[in-house]
């Protein structure tokens, strides 16, 4: 048992690692708005085309970034997902909680083997 929670240590820590390194990306629909986000939905770039300033509607811009903002987060999600899929949760989906859902996997999956 010890040596299994080891290892579930050792594959959350790689996972986490691994979900830290990913960057989900969007583009707006016009092309103009781009965002890059980490793993953990923090943004990491933001780019603007020049030609977006000629419209003069700050919320409309700020709507569009906001948009373009969740579509990487998305991204970021997915990616996130599939990883840990691949990692130690068989069955994530997009409700999972990235955090805490595998290791509550993993205890459950566990407590099973030893029933």
């Amino acid at each position: 048992m010890i040596d299994d929670l080891a290892k579930l240590a050792d594959d959350v820590t790689a996972a986490r690692r691994a979900v830290s390194e990913l960057r989900g990306h969007a583009d707006s629909a016009d092309g103009l708005v781009t965002v890059t986000v980490d793993g953990d939905g923090r943004l990491i770039d933001l780019e603007l085309d020049a030609r977006i300033y000629r419209n003069a509607d700050s919320v409309a811009l700020a709507e569009q970034i906001k948009q373009t903002f969740d579509q990487a987060i998305e991204d970021a999600t997915r990616q996130a997902i599939r990883l840990m899929r691949a990692t130690i949760l068989p069955r994530a989906g997009a409700t999972t909680d990235l955090v805490l859902d595998p290791v509550l996997e993993q205890i459950r999956l566990r407590a099973e083997r030893t029933s």
